[in-house]
């Protein structure tokens, strides 16, 4: 490093003296250009003069040219003839502002004003217009102004450099307020310091009404223990995931997901960064499933029951308790009628307070609910029971002025024969809930006919044994349960008996080869899509089986139980071919030593089932991106060392250098390689979401070749791109998602119809129109305006109308199992959606299919191009710099550049070392520049370890991966500085002196 010191040392002597050697041709020249006299030192500034890299031109006062160099001649494209005695506001090789600014400067020039350098548009000969910085200096004779030599260098790439960067800024500072996530700042004490539209939005407050405030107010007092008890390991430094109830300003509930961090305060204070997203949707979904499988497993639980079961007690009271927890009741009782059909009496009560009193009582049929319920044969709801509603006060106990009570009479047969009322306080019974009641009711009605049935066999001795037969053949057979059931309930009987002491494969096989459904109700049959029971009687249970293996294997395992499977989950196929999945339990009906029948009663779980795998294909989507994410950080670090070397040899050579040319081509594979970074980052759905104005077509035409790459060599794509297309307002990562998900939707399309390669074609257009009331009253979610219109057809399979209707829901696909995750096309519906925007498919089967895409168009106008005149100068500085970075490519690169802009360069190769380093007597450091993403201890571990020891250190943050630690809200705090790789040596400079000159 002391060699490398001591030789830019000699470099920047040397470039002084030749910076004096200029200074001193200059005051030698002192002869008119025109006039054709030199001094003796002409000769040596004429050859400075014609070798410089700059364009140079000496102009009389009157603005005539005397003399221009051989590069003005080479990049203007015209000859000294075509220019030397003529004006420069008239021989159009400046634009006219341009031609005014110089004139102006000129002036203040001959008049002995001193001007600084300005900028100004030049024209070559062939029309292009080139930015130049322009420096003006007077030649005198005998003190006399006689001409004025000016220099002109090419910014045109400079100004593209600090357009870029100008975005770059400006996105980081909006990211904040235009993330679709909510985000809130708190300090240590949980008050509310900011929250970002997407944050108050979901909660329905404006920002002014949270800001101050204790974070209480928007939990839900449920959850208020657990806030505040997060508080104390969240300043400790844990990270936190979780999720919350809490209250929005209308006093309605949601569910939010919390990523909290503490974070550093521009005060020095913690704080805490809250990332929240509304999963309100998602919870409710949840919760449903987890109702209906809870219902699902109370209906099983009291069918086996009544299968089981003679005791009327039991059963009544397994009934009872069945529906208070599926409803969450306060209380159940159940009556039956008497004789007289004008008193109810009670035979059940659950109640923890008054059940004595409930038991001891009996109605009138005409003066209570209950009797209501029985009189018109049907369950009803009472939700106001005050004083003058119709009931019957049980004695000793309280009236309850809110108490709710619901009613589900017993039938059997054409006669009601009892009832069952439930009740509890407040929340109001639901027609859903009755339905229920009345199922369970449905129960109970069943099993009072098994009890009266067996009590009247009972009696005859004689006949005891046909009796028990006939009452075990009716728990099996009731045909009022069965029909009324809401879960599938089946019998399978078989050509002959199968004898129980067979091996337990054969008997497998035999079951599978000869048993045959001889009964079921509606519920079974419309589990395998069919209209009624009597479509599915009669038919194999093999003709559902999607593996044989499998069922066989269950059936020997049923057979090894002893003839009964609880709780089996299977994979069958309804009458339509199409997957289902159901959980099962059966039981063998063995008599003389032989299997007659198998009696089941399942359940449909496909849903569940498909929520599971939603969740899986959540999980690996997720994966992919962290994937893309380490992919794109090693790939930008490599970019990083490449485009920078490449960058300083180029600095390093003459421009008519053998490897020039060589070494451009390299910069530009690096520019090319960090777009495709970028379509990585893209496609993988971890770009941070930022719209600007843009022009759909010159998008689409940036993504031809990777489209093409996609789509393979045998399928044609045309793009047919129309004039005159309005601007609009997107981001063009999005753009560029949304066409690669239809590309390769098409793509997949025109392969599965395997046509020949001369009718395989994708066709992109772009258009515009104006929609109007009438479209809109016709197409549901469009809008009232001029948009753009974004059409992709293909000429693949073509889609039935009941696929289409389906294409836009999350986790739809038509693809085989593994193939495809669904998400592809709710992705764009989102993108569109989330633009206010509207999209439509269009297809047949056979014909193809056409996407078409109505984008709004905006009046704003894309933002002019701005730069900013700087020198190397601007960007040196004699500062000491510590590099801390584990890629050895990257640092090398780091630390040679900013040596060569005059800084004093430490370098360690992670966060210890660089510890260590900090940690010397007599060390001082002004910056660290250190990389997100290193072993042992990354960036942010270690900014926070030199913010408790050397809190004057700024700390310079760098990382090839967009959402790394700092950045993964997308939004940066105003006292952290970030630098995305690849960058340039310019760029980095630029950045380093703007962050050493921060006030």
């Amino acid at each position: 490093m002391n060699v490398q010191n001591k030789q830019n040392t000699h470099i920047m002597i040397e470039l002084q003296n030749l910076r004096k050697r200029v200074k001193e041709l200059e005051s030698a020249l002192k002869d008119k250009i025109h006039a054709g006299h030199a001094n003796a030192n002409a000769d040596s500034y004429m050859d400075y003069f014609h070798n410089a890299a700059d364009l140079i031109a000496v102009i009389d006062p009157k603005g005539i040219f005397l003399e221009i160099n051989n590069r003005f001649e080479k990049e203007s494209g015209y000859s000294r003839k075509e220019i030397i005695g003529k004006n420069l506001a008239t021989c159009g090789i400046l634009t006219k502002n341009s031609a005014e600014k110089t004139f102006k400067h000129l002036k203040k020039v001959i008049s002995g004003k001193t001007t600084p350098m300005f900028e100004i548009d030049g024209i070559t000969k062939e029309g292009k217009t080139i930015p130049y910085e322009v420096r003006a200096v007077p030649i005198k004779e005998n003190s006399e102004i006689v001409a004025i030599q000016a220099n002109l260098r090419n910014i045109e790439e400079r100004r593209q450099v600090e357009h870029t960067l100008f975005k770059r800024e400006e996105h980081y500072h909006t990211l904040f307020n235009l993330s679709p996530s909510g985000i809130l700042l708190e300090d240590d004490k949980g008050r509310i310091l900011d929250a970002n539209p997407a944050f108050c939005q979901s909660l329905g407050y404006d920002r002014e009404e949270l800001v101050g405030k204790n974070v209480a107010i928007i939990v839900h007092p449920d959850f208020a223990d657990l806030v505040e008890s997060n508080l104390k390991p969240l300043i400790s430094g844990k990270f936190l995931k979780h999720v919350v109830k809490s209250l929005r300003k209308d006093g309605s509930c949601c569910y939010m997901e919390l990523n909290e961090k503490k974070i550093s305060l521009p005060d020095g204070q913690d704080g805490i960064l809250c990332i929240a997203q509304d999963i309100s949707e998602p919870k409710r979904a949840e919760e449903e499933l987890i109702k209906k499988s809870f219902i699902q497993e109370n209906l099983l639980k009291t069918v086996r029951h009544l299968t089981g079961i003679l005791d009327i007690k039991e059963v009544l009271n397994e009934i009872g308790n069945g529906i208070m927890d599926t409803l969450n009741t306060q209380s159940c009782a159940i009556y039956l009628l008497e004789p007289d059909l004008k008193t109810l009496r009670p035979v059940v009560a659950i109640d923890p307070n008054y059940k004595e009193e409930v038991l001891s009582t009996p109605i009138d049929i005409n003066n209570s609910f209950t009797g209501q319920a029985v009189i018109s044969k049907r369950g009803l709801i009472f939700n106001e029971t005050g004083p003058d509603s119709i009931g019957h006060q049980i004695p000793n106990t309280p009236e309850e002025q809110e108490e709710r009570i619901m009613v589900a009479p017993f039938h059997l047969e054409e006669k009601v024969i009892g009832a069952m009322c439930l009740s509890r306080m407040k929340t109001d019974f639901t027609d859903e809930e009755l339905a229920l009641a009345e199922t369970f009711a449905t129960y109970a009605s069943a099993a009072l006919k098994n009890a009266q049935l067996f009590n009247d066999l009972r009696k005859e001795v004689e006949e005891r044994k046909l009796t028990e037969e006939k009452v075990h053949e009716l728990n099996l057979q009731y045909e009022s349960f069965i029909q009324n059931s809401l879960v599938g309930i089946w019998k399978l009987e078989f050509p002959q008996p199968i004898p129980i002491h067979l091996p337990a494969k054969k008997i497998a096989e035999l079951i599978l080869k000869g048993g045959i459904f001889t009964d079921c109700n509606d519920a079974e049959a419309k589990m395998y899509d069919f209209d009624s029971r009597t479509d599915i009687i009669g038919k194999y249970p093999r003709e559902f089986i999607v593996e044989f293996d499998d069922s066989t294997e269950c059936f020997e395992e049923f057979v090894s139980n002893g003839f009964q499977t609880e709780m089996l989950e299977t994979e069958e196929k309804d009458s339509k071919g199409n997957i289902h999945y159901f959980r099962k339990s059966y039981f063998g009906a063995i008599k003389d030593e032989e299997l007659h029948a198998i009696w089941g009663i399942q359940m449909d779980i496909t849903d569940q089932r498909r929520l599971e795998e939603q969740l899986r294909q959540s999980q690996k989507m997720e994966a992919i991106g962290t994937l893309a994410g380490g992919i794109a950080h090693d790939f930008n670090n490599l970019l990083t060392v490449i485009n920078g070397h490449a960058e300083m040899s180029m600095m390093a050579l003459e421009s008519n250098h053998s490897s020039h040319k060589d070494i451009i081509s390299i910069l530009s594979a690096g520019k090319r390689a960090k777009t495709l970074t970028s379509q990585l980052l893209a496609f993988s759905r971890k770009q941070i979401y930022a719209p600007k104005i843009i022009e759909i077509n010159r998008v689409i035409s940036s993504l031809d070749k990777m489209l093409r790459r996609l789509i393979g060599e045998d399928i044609g794509i045309e793009s047919n791109l129309g004039e005159g297309i309005p601007l609009i307002k997107a981001d063009p990562g999005q753009i560029e998602q949304i066409l690669m998900n239809l590309i390769v939707n098409a793509r997949d399309a025109i392969n599965e119809k395997g046509t020949v390669a001369a009718d395989k074609k994708i066709i992109i257009e772009t258009g515009q129109t104006v929609i109007d009331e009438a479209f809109v009253a016709k197409h549901t979610g469009s809008k009232i305006g001029l948009h753009v219109v974004l059409t992709v057809s293909d000429t693949g399979t073509g889609m039935e109308e009941k696929i289409r209707e389906k294409i836009f829901e999350p986790f739809f696909t038509t693809k085989d199992k593994g193939l495809g995750t669904g998400l592809g096309m709710s992705t764009v519906y989102g993108i569109v959606k989330q633009n206010n925007g509207s999209i439509y498919a269009f297809s047949e089967p056979g014909l193809g299919t056409r996407v078409k895409i109505y984008w709004p168009a905006t009046e704003e106008e894309k933002a002019p191009d701005e730069t900013q005149a700087l020198t190397k100068a601007a960007f040196s500085g004699q500062e000491s710099i510590l590099v801390v970075e584990d890629d050895d490519g990257v640092r090398n690169f780091v630390g040679t550049a900013l040596n060569d802009f005059g800084y004093t360069v430490h370098e360690a190769i992670n966060g210890k070392k660089a510890l260590e380093i900090l940690n010397q007597n007599g060390m001082k450091i002004d910056l660290i520049v250190t990389d997100l993403i290193m072993p042992e201890m990354n960036g942010k571990e270690l900014a926070l370890e030199v913010g408790k020891i050397f809190p004057e250190v700024r700390v310079l943050f760098t990382s090839g991966y967009t959402e790394d630690h700092i950045v993964n809200s997308g939004s940066l705090d105003r006292e952290i500085y970030f630098l995305q790789k690849p960058y340039s040596i310019q760029t980095l400079a630029k950045k380093v002196r703007e962050v050493l000159d921060k006030n």
